[in-house]
């Protein structure tokens, strides 16, 4: 294990076996504040979730059958994001994400950290120093790739990779709010997610292949029209559900 850039890289661990969502429920809160403490306790979860394809399906069941859960998940261009478990009184919640197309190089932050375990598929993982661009006064109407935001006075050039490695099946890696990073991911490839609170309400991303930069706001500043937009509806998440039994992921 590693620390590089606030980042906390792990390989594989053996998982053990199948865990009642029980589990999920008597988790003690987080303290994002110790990172590697964190860390290390959400890779042991999510060992435990990924080596357990009876458990994944009874949250992916779950997930459906709760409103508030279904609520919470997302169809995006690239990925779906199906929110599993909400602890949020205990700062953390568990995602999955389904990657539908490779992504290109988006240099980004988080509003939270978090951490990250592949499932299945591969990515490139890179790590860059870069200084945050400057957040215009509507950046609110820049949050996606189609309207980025001309005001940032941000030179992309300044954004330099400082690292990069191959993220396989099995790896995880624990990510602090304040890093800048790109997923360089290949379509097909399946990760869980455990994140922590949002420790600041805007973040940044920048478009490094097509240019120009955008915002990402948490829910709650976000209006309705966008809301319902990338909404997962039920039938979609279960179509979701018979592509992870089709690919071997599910008990």
């Amino acid at each position: 294990m590693t620390f590089a850039s606030g980042i906390q890289v792990q390989k594989a661990s053996t998982a053990p076996a199948r865990q009642d969502i029980a589990l999920l429920d008597e988790q003690e809160p987080f303290d994002w504040g110790n990172l590697r403490a964190s860390g290390d306790r959400a890779d042991a979860l999510l060992a435990r979730i990924a080596g357990d394809p009876h458990l994944l399906r009874a949250l992916l069941t779950r997930a459906a059958e709760d409103d508030a859960l279904l609520s919470m998940c997302e169809r995006h261009r690239p990925f779906d994001k199906i929110v599993l478990y909400d602890g949020g009184d205990r700062n953390f919640r568990i995602r999955l994400h389904i990657w539908r197309t490779t992504e290109f190089e988006r240099a980004h932050q988080h509003r939270f950290s978090f951490t990250s375990r592949l499932l299945q598929g591969h990515y490139r993982h890179v790590l860059y120093d870069c200084p945050r661009p400057a957040r215009s006064d509507d950046a609110r109407h820049h949050m996606d790739p189609e309207h980025p935001d001309p005001s940032s006075g941000f030179d992309l050039a300044r954004i330099r990779p400082t690292l990069e490695y191959e993220m396989k099946a099995g790896d995880t890696y624990t990510l602090h709010h304040d890093a800048v990073h790109a997923t360089l991911v290949h379509a097909d490839t399946v990760s869980l997610i455990l994140r922590g609170p949002a420790e600041k309400d805007v973040a940044f991303v920048a478009n490094l292949d097509e240019g120009g930069v955008y915002w990402r706001f948490g829910r709650r500043d976000e209006d309705q029209t966008r809301i319902r937009a990338k909404q997962l509806t039920r039938d979609e998440l279960t179509g979701c559900v018979a592509e992870l039994q089709d690919r071997g992921l599910l008990g």
